[in-house]
Order: C-alpha cells, then sequence, then structure tokens
C-alpha cells in the first residue's frame, strides 16, 4: 500500500472491481472505462457546478 500514500493526503487510491462470469474481456473493459476519462485540458468543474443533478437524492426520510 505503501506506492499508493501521498505523502500529505494519505490513501488516495481507488479501485472498480469486476464479478462476472468467465470469458469477461478485460482489453475491452478497460478501453470503454478509458474511453470515459476526462483529459487535463477539458477539466474544468467550474463549468459543471450548476448542471442539474441527474441522480435522485440519496437521502432517506425520517422514520
Amino acid at each position: 500500500m505503501k506506492p499508493y500514500l501521498d505523502p500529505v493526503w494519505g490513501d488516495r487510491r481507488q479501485e472498480i472491481v469486476f464479478i462476472g462470469c468467465d470469458p469477461m474481456n478485460e482489453v475491452r473493459i478497460r478501453a470503454e472505462l478509458d474511453h470515459c476519462l476526462v483529459d487535463a485540458s477539458s477539466f474544468t468543474p467550474g463549468k459543471w457546478r450548476d448542471l442539474v443533478d441527474p441522480f435522485p437524492s440519496w437521502q432517506r426520510p425520517a422514520a
């Protein structure tokens, strides 16, 4: 784990695990995930701040 620790922030590693049936096409899965990445020049969070959140609220109603 030591190679993944940031000297200031500690553990900054993220992982995605796929559990499925054989055969899983790892090359295709990696290629599709890589296609979703935003390049550094397009990473402009300030422009996205006011976009509508497409996900429903995760808060549970009071019982």
